[in-house]
């Protein structure tokens, strides 16, 4: 939270990576140089790509100067922080639900937590592939099972996403995004480890579902080779960890 003289609070979140009390003290580092500052001007802290606690400080304060910044302008934020190339604002940023891990000891609480949040009024849901799979002996063939399940009691009332939590091989992650794309599932975010750069250039190419990732970088540098080698069809940047003005 950053407090102006007029009474105005700019909030914003970082990423809790580098926990909480490490953060904290990275953020109260940082204040002797925002004092005193207008908040239209002030340069924010930048990410670095060291560590988690250096990076989302800085991240949670570029969020608020944001947060601050549409405040004093008396507009949404998504309209000073984001433009289309048309130069006309986004009319909507779409909300969806999802974040539960735990499935593998009852796969139809997968199921539940789909229709929970079909009974909220959501129109996504990302699910997440949940704990190692070696520690909870789920196999291809049970994930595609409880998958299914989810993309028929769901009968296309909310858009569909699945979050590989890196936790697949490159065979099993495309055998799963073939499976996606047949059930009309919208993206697969993370399948396998982050750092293979190769791997993901490799499903991109050949699964028909768009894979995404990279929101543990938080640097445009971190992000270029997996552009350069079209190893995301989407982009994933988390702005607590990376900042709006290095996600943007």
């Amino acid at each position: 939270m950053i407090d102006t003289d007029e009474g105005l609070q700019g909030l914003g979140e970082a990423c809790s990576y580098g926990t909480p009390p490490r953060i904290a003290a990275e953020v109260e580092r940082f204040r002797p140089s925002l004092l005193g500052w207008d908040p239209v001007d002030v340069m924010p802290p930048c990410p670095v790509g060291l560590n988690p606690p250096v990076d989302t400080a800085p991240a949670c304060i570029d969020s608020a100067l944001w947060d601050l910044r549409g405040k004093i302008a008396g507009k949404r934020l998504r309209r000073p922080a984001r433009r289309r190339r048309d130069g006309h604002a986004h009319s909507a940023v779409r909300v969806g639900g999802g974040g539960n891990y735990d499935w593998e000891n009852d796969p139809a609480s997968g199921v539940t937590e789909a229709l929970s949040y079909v009974e909220a009024g959501y129109t996504a849901f990302k699910m997440r592939i949940g704990t190692h799979w070696a520690w909870a002996v789920v196999t291809v063939a049970l994930m595609l099972e409880l998958l299914k399940a989810v993309t028929d009691a769901v009968d296309g009332r909310m858009e569909l996403m699945l979050d590989g939590n890196q936790r697949l091989t490159e065979a099993d992650a495309l055998q799963v995004a073939h499976a996606l794309s047949d059930w009309g599932w919208n993206w697969f975010e993370e399948p396998i480890p982050q750092t293979d750069i190769d791997g993901y250039a490799r499903l991109n190419a050949a699964a028909a579902i768009r894979i995404s990732g990279g929101e543990q970088y938080n640097t445009v540098e971190q992000f270029e080779p997996y552009l350069v080698n079209g190893a995301y069809a989407i982009v994933r940047q988390d702005v607590g960890w990376c900042g709006l003005t290095e996600g943007m």
